[in-house]
């Protein structure tokens, strides 16, 4: 609950609101907090991928809690008109096209596509969409009207099947997010001076969500560690051995992600991006604290039929990077946590304790 939360708490730039009002139809229209998002297309028909976020203002929120009663919602939705939505009826649907509306999902990761959270009685509850529809108009006056009528997924505190009525009326500013700059990433940190063979002592995968397992190594003593992503559709770990990943950048199913190098989170601070392996690392029971990071960028990794991991790999910087494990991979219980603390003087990882 925490990301969906602290996402809606982020989220205030470039937001709208709207005071409640009756109209002559006796639409109840919500004081909303609002932001618009233009994707480009993304569509399987290439349509338009758009989101509309709303935030009720009789809720107060906090990166980490929310207080009040109403809903926060999130919709993903799909258009073959550019820059802003066309006018019309929105339907849930998977399809992933013109007109319809993606009716989400959660994961260890959290939510995505659309979603709403409930609030009430400073309960809060996450839900997706069941079926339903979503009407835009757009004013002469240029403000938009939405109704959205939902029919939401069974949370912790939210019954199958219940209704959820949204309405908004008011400006919406579609920001555009078609063409994103991605952030160079920085190899500068990697050693010149390549590391020595390691033999690891624990290997734990941990399924961040579907399509993607975060392997983590690291030698008895925590002076060696190795964070690797194994991009895969297997949903048990047994799906991993007895196969041989190539490390590669295309992101495909069945390798081992290169690392992009550290990517910068403000402007003192880098953020090493696996895979990768560090050398001179120290743990004091919550984080590794990395002294030199290698960052992967070819060869392979290979799991044998028992679980045992070899990584034969390339740096950056060309230097080899080799390393076994002297037991098979475990797997652990929840997905691996954010990597790399906020700090601009230290790279710290956060690890999970080998799973016994």
């Amino acid at each position: 609950m925490f990301l969906a939360v602290g996402a809606f708490a982020l989220a205030a730039v470039g937001m709208t609101s709207c005071e409640p009002k009756e109209d002559e139809d006796n639409t109840q229209w919500g004081d909303y907090t609002v932001v618009g998002e233009y994707q480009g297309a993304k569509g399987e028909d290439g349509s338009n991928l758009y989101f509309i976020t709303l935030v009720d203002n009789n809720i107060e929120t906090t990166e980490t809690s929310a207080s009040g009663e109403g809903y926060m919602a999130s919709i993903c939705f799909y258009s073959s008109s550019a820059n802003e939505p066309a006018e019309g009826t929105y339907n849930v649907d998977e399809s992933l096209s013109d007109k319809t509306i993606h009716p989400g999902e959660i994961t260890q990761m959290g939510p995505s596509g659309s979603y709403i959270i409930i609030i009430k009685d400073d309960m809060t509850d996450i839900v997706t969409l069941e079926d339903g529809t979503m009407d835009l108009k757009r004013g002469d006056d240029g403000n938009w009207e939405v109704r959205m009528n939902f029919t939401v997924t069974e949370g912790e505190t939210t019954a199958a099947g219940e209704k959820v009525e949204i309405n908004y009326k008011g400006a919406i500013t579609f920001e555009d997010y078609s063409n994103p700059t991605e952030p160079e990433g920085d190899y500068s940190s990697e050693p010149a001076t390549a590391p020595a063979e390691a033999t690891f002592a624990t290997a734990t995968a941990f399924q961040q969500y579907q399509g993607m397992w975060e392997v983590q190594l690291s030698t008895s003593d925590y002076s060696v560690f190795a964070d690797l992503y194994i991009i895969d559709s297997s949903t048990d770990i047994n799906g991993l051995f007895g196969r041989e990943f190539q490390i590669t950048d295309s992101e495909a199913n069945g390798t081992v992600l290169a690392s992009p190098g550290a990517i910068p989170v403000d402007e003192t601070t880098l953020q090493p991006q696996p895979s990768m392996y560090a050398t001179g690392c120290s743990f004091d029971g919550q984080y590794i604290t990395m002294t030199n990071v290698y960052y992967l960028v070819g060869g392979t990794v290979s799991i044998d039929e028992s679980g045992i991991i070899t990584i034969d790999a390339k740096s950056y910087n060309n230097h080899a990077i080799k390393a076994t494990c002297t037991s098979a991979i475990a797997q652990g219980q929840a997905a691996a946590p954010a990597k790399v603390a906020a700090k601009p003087d230290v790279q710290i990882i956060r690890a999970h304790k080998s799973v016994k």
